[in-house]
């Protein structure tokens, strides 16, 4: 009869929880964005927002501080890097000139592509 085999964590496993908190952490820093725009000064919940926004941030520079040891690591810091520019890496212009900002934006779309 054969042993068990022990489950083994991922090793990105502690990068890819992250990045799943990130992930909501953006939706609701872009939620309160949009409602920024809908309602008067006195209305936005500026106390809240700061907390959010203070918390994305957060997750952002651990992202950024936790190596990646796989593909599956590294579409996760690609995904960080897209929420800051909303999702659409706007930075990373498909007519961009620069072979290091294409470079930089085959990387990114093609992490988030796997």
């Amino acid at each position: 009869m054969s042993k068990p085999r022990k489950n083994k964590a991922h090793p990105d496993a502690r990068l890819l929880a992250l990045g799943e908190h990130l992930l909501k952490a953006h939706k609701l820093t872009r939620r309160l964005a949009a409602l920024a725009k809908s309602l008067d000064a006195d209305q936005y919940p500026e106390e809240q927002a700061d907390v959010a926004f203070d918390r994305y941030f957060e997750l952002l520079e651990a992202v950024n501080d936790c190596p990646a040891r796989t593909v599956d690591g590294l579409r996760v810091k690609a995904q960080a890097l897209a929420t800051i520019y909303s999702g659409d890496v706007g930075v990373f212009a498909e007519d961009s000139k620069s072979t290091d900002m294409r470079l930089a934006r085959q990387i990114i779309y093609g992490l988030l592509a796997v």
